[in-house]
C-alpha cells in the first residue's frame, strides 16, 4: 500500500517523471543503458533500494545496491530479460491495485 500523493506534489512528480523518461531515453540511445528497460523499472528498483535500507540507516549498504542496479543497468554482457519494460503508467496502475 502506498500513500497518497498531496495534490501540490503533482505537478512536481509528473516534472520527475518527464525528466527521468527523458534521461532514459537519452542514455540507452548513447548505449549506456539497456534497451529492454523503461523508466518505470528504474524508479521502482530505486524505490525497492530505499525501502530495503531504510531499516538499516546504513548509507554504504544504500551504496551497494545502487552500485549493483547500476551495473545490471548497464547493457554489455547483459542476459535477456523476462517481460517488457515498465512505464510509469503501469507503476501507477499497479499501485491503486486492491
Amino acid at each position: 500500500m502506498s500513500a497518497a500523493v498531496p495534490a501540490s506534489a503533482v505537478p512536481v512528480k509528473r516534472a520527475l517523471h518527464e525528466a527521468v523518461g527523458r534521461l532514459m531515453e537519452k542514455a540507452q540511445a548513447a548505449g549506456a543503458i539497456r534497451s529492454d528497460i523503461g523508466a518505470g523499472d528504474v524508479t521502482m528498483l530505486l524505490s525497492a533500494i530505499s525501502h530495503a535500507t531504510a531499516l538499516t540507516g546504513d548509507p554504504e549498504l544504500r551504496e551497494r545496491y545502487i552500485s549493483i542496479v547500476l551495473d545490471g543497468l548497464r547493457p554489455h554482457d547483459a542476459s535477456p530479460l523476462p517481460g517488457r519494460p515498465l512505464q510509469f503508467a503501469e507503476v501507477q496502475k499497479s499501485k491503486r491495485r486492491p
